[in-house]
């Protein structure tokens, strides 16, 4: 409310000065304590003046009605002796009479009382069949409002019969022996201004004058008063963006206690902690900024930060850091602030080694001890996996919680710049060189090469068969194994040379001033080491080959370009000539394979230049139902020769490797909308598969709905096919592209489900509708006793999660019924449908 106030103080009244508000809020509060005085002394005046009102006019009337008494009986007594003539209706007094049967102007009114009021006319009974009337004006000079005291608020009197006014201040009188009261009133609306307006009046011209003479004393001397703390505290702040902050203070509390006094000291308060606070973020942008000169040198860079801290905390008498192995607590590294060096904190304090080993034995994050009236604190946090960092404190008073909470995020910021230094050239998993920094030794090594005329070869080595690795046994698994083949790789190099990942399964060996020959030597025994090691991962022995590229600066060339190339090629054909083989092609091989992988590229090319890429379709059934019903769709590329139609399956690699997988993916995407718009194909859901790269670019599914929106394609109709391989290599844009989908209303499926056990995990990460159960576990179930209990496992998690399952290439009525008996509920295979370029209903 407070707030809302001063905004209207500010934007509607333009009042932005403090004592231009102080000013008018005194005005408002003096009016508004004026206005209710004014109307409590007018509610009291008024009170007062009706009480005078009603007993003034009380006794106006009795006085009022006993004159009219008298004088009523003296016009009767005058008329007792009156013989009755015509003459008597001479007298001015009289205006008629009713004389035994004669009557002159005498009203027609009922006659019960001595004196009866009839119209405006008194009737006086004289005696027995005598009556005279006389005018009510005889008796003006008693009914005159302006004789007496009362007269002042001009009151009435009349005479009434029956009707009384009630609304105002009245007074009733009955005159003895008459059919009339005499009645006197006085208006309340009188009252109101006689007591009110004085006060209004008065009031107004207090305030005016009132106003005026504070308004002259406040802008002459009291506003100096008044807002001086305010100015004070203003200058101070403001000071503050012209000066540091360090050589500015509020020191008004030391000489006034009230609350800007108390407004001071918090100032102060905050400034001393704002300066503190300054110094620790300069720390820590400090320390962000020599990350990059100290890349390679872990050593300075701690160092650096350890001394930076010293001069925060004055009272600190030392620090250290010690990096160390969590199996067997070994020192990794430790380093000594210059403080700690040069006040010998080590040899001063007695057991302080004993007590660094105790703690990084216990399971402890934090730990005080007092020795010699110092306070040593240690705090250990997680550096990696497999080691942790302590940070000791040798300080002459405890910490703060303040500062206890700075030193956290000072340590866990180094930590993660250390991280961040490590992950700028080594594998987050294998701890290898990754392949920025494999890239940048073969370029030095390069340049040394021929400066020198030195030797350089490079073995380029991949896994075989690896994703089958962590279909079956899960990526922690194959995580290991890739970890355990780097070591074994390291193990049968020289000091001199270099070993990185180069890719997932990928691994990169640069050997400098080694031959060819010497090269291939080296390629050939690690081989055979791969494959006659049984990596043993819980319980399970797994047998691995690998496959080898070598390529040499004397054989292939003085690039890297040309290096890599060459190793690839080699690569590949060892893969395509049985896997596990050791392969060095020559530079016209290397052409030769060139040759045909541009004559391959040309081939795709052709494919779209002729535009001969079709989408087929094959059914997907409700086997719940009675006839097998089409449930939907899936939507399958084919590619039309001059033979027929082939499956795209066939060029599916090569699609991947040239780069037109995303093209051929929009290709028949667009061809099936338009299919399926054409045919008005209301009733079907329609399954879309989607490589790496098409999902890599969200603009893709954009375009995809817009598609669906020029064409009137009701978007609940798509179902997207993602495999393992894009969920888990595009975890976080698969995220937003199924967030992205389902705002569509559009669903989601994950293919190939079921081929390894990790993919289970992906239930628990993605909002999926459909599960495409792989075809490893379909096929012949009905034999299958293993497969028959992993998929009961899945269809149980599936009705729970409420996902759908779809069982793939079903070839057996066998396996039919039992899919069906385990709950399956839907089917896809050559025994119930195949591929077809038409739709019928």
């Amino acid at each position: 409310m407070n707030k809302k106030i001063y905004i209207f103080l500010e934007k509607f009244l333009n009042l932005s000065n403090y004592r231009d508000k102080l000013i008018f809020v005194f005005l408002i509060s003096f009016l508004i304590s004026l206005t209710v005085y004014s109307f409590y002394y007018s509610y009291i005046t008024f009170k007062e003046k009706i009480n005078f009102a009603e007993k003034g006019i009380e006794n106006a009337v009795k006085i009022r009605a006993s004159l009219m008494e008298e004088r009523l009986n003296l016009i009767r007594d005058s008329f007792q002796n009156f013989n009755f003539s015509e003459n008597i209706l001479k007298s001015p007094l009289i205006k008629g009479i009713k004389y035994e049967d004669q009557i002159y102007n005498f009203p027609k009114c009922e006659i019960t009382y001595t004196y009866n009021l009839c119209n405006d006319s008194i009737i006086i009974k004289i005696k027995d069949n005598f009556y005279i009337s006389i005018s009510t004006e005889y008796f003006k000079d008693i009914l005159d409002p302006k004789k007496g005291m009362i007269s002042i608020y001009n009151p009435t009197f009349s005479l009434r019969v029956d009707k009384h006014d009630k609304t105002n201040i009245c007074s009733l009188q009955k005159i003895e022996d008459t059919n009339f009261t005499l009645e006197g009133c006085i208006d309340k609306n009188q009252l109101k201004y006689a007591a009110i307006l004085p006060i209004i009046k008065n009031n107004i011209s207090l305030f005016l004058i009132f106003i005026l003479f504070s308004y002259l004393l406040f802008r002459m001397k009291f506003q100096d008063v008044i807002l001086f703390p305010l100015n004070y505290l203003k200058d101070k702040i403001r000071s503050l963006d012209v000066e540091n902050m360090g050589k500015v203070s509020f020191d008004l509390h030391h000489y006034i206690k009230d609350e800007f006094g108390e407004l001071s000291e918090i100032l102060e308060k905050i400034r001393l902690e704002t300066v503190k606070f300054n110094k620790e973020i300069d720390l820590v942008f400090d320390t962000t900024a020599k990350m990059t000169s100290y890349t390679n040198d872990i050593f300075n860079f701690i160092l650096f930060t350890l001394n930076r801290i010293e001069n925060i905390f004055e009272d600190i008498q030392g620090l250290f850091i010690v990096i160390y192995n969590k199996e067997n607590f070994s020192d990794v590294i430790t380093i000594h602030s210059d403080n700690f060096l040069k006040n010998n904190i080590s040899l001063n304090i007695e057991n302080f080694d004993v007590l660094i080993n105790l703690f990084k034995k216990s399971n402890e994050h934090e730990k005080y001890y007092i020795l010699k009236d110092k306070n040593i604190i240690f705090i250990k946090k997680d550096l990696t996996d497999d080691k942790e960092i302590i940070l000791a404190i040798v300080k002459d008073m405890d910490l703060s919680e303040l500062e206890k909470k700075y030193l956290n995020i000072i340590l866990l910021h180094l930590i993660h710049s250390m991280n961040l230094l490590n992950l700028a050239n080594y594998d987050s998993l294998t701890k290898l060189l990754n392949r920025n920094a494999i890239s940048s030794r073969i370029k030095k090594e390069l340049q040394r090469t021929q400066r020198y005329n030195k030797k350089l070869s490079i073995i380029l080595l991949d896994i075989d068969n690896f994703k089958k690795i962590n279909d079956t046994y899960g990526h922690i698994t194959g995580d290991i194994i890739l970890k355990n083949i780097a070591n074994l790789i390291k193990a049968q190099l020289r000091d001199s040379d270099y070993v990185g990942r180069w890719g997932g399964e990928e691994f990169l060996i640069v050997l400098p001033e080694t031959s060819l020959d010497k090269a291939t030597e080296i390629a050939e025994r690690i081989r055979k080491l791969i494959e006659h090691h049984t990596f043993e991962i819980n319980g399970t022995n797994i047998h691995l080959t690998a496959s080898l590229g070598v390529a040499s600066v004397e054989e292939h060339g003085i690039s890297i370009d040309e290096l890599i190339q060459a190793a690839d090629i080699a690569l590949y054909s060892a893969k395509t000539k049985g896997k596990n083989k050791v392969l060095v092609l020559s530079k016209d091989k290397i052409k030769e394979f060139i040759h045909k992988e541009f004559i391959k590229q040309d081939e795709l090319k052709n494919i779209f230049e002729k535009d001969n890429l079709v989408p087929f379709f094959q059914g997907i059934h409700d086997i719940n139902s009675d006839n097998f019903d089409i449930f939907g769709f899936e939507v399958l590329a084919r590619v039309k020769t001059k033979y027929g139609y082939t499956s795209a399956s066939n060029f599916i690699s090569d699609f991947i490797k040239f780069g037109f997988i995303e093209k051929l993916d929009i290709i028949i995407q667009n061809k099936a909308l338009e299919y399926i718009a054409s045919k008005n194909l209301k009733n079907y859901k329609f399954f879309f598969n989607l490589s790496k790269a098409y999902i890599h670019n969200i603009k893709n599914f954009e375009n995809f709905i817009k598609k669906c929106e020029d064409l009137n394609i009701d978007t609940s109709q798509i179902v997207f096919e993602i495999t393992e391989e894009e969920a888990i290599t595009e975890i976080n844009t698969v995220r937003e592209i199924i967030r992205m989908a389902k705002n569509k209303n559009m669903q989601f499926a994950l293919d190939d489900f079921g081929a390894g056990y990790s993919t289970f995990s992906y239930i628990k990460y993605f909002d999926l509708d459909y599960i495409k159960l792989d075809g490893s576990l379909i096929k012949d179930v009905s034999n299958q006793r293993d497969n028959r209990i992993i998929l009961e496992g899945i269809i149980h998690i599936s009705k729970i999660k409420n996902i759908k399952t779809i069982a793939e290439w079903v070839e057996k009525d066998e396996d039919l019924k039992v899919l069906k008996q385990l709950g399956i509920d839907y089917a896809q295979g050559f025994l119930l449908s195949k591929p077809q370029k038409e739709i019928t209903q």
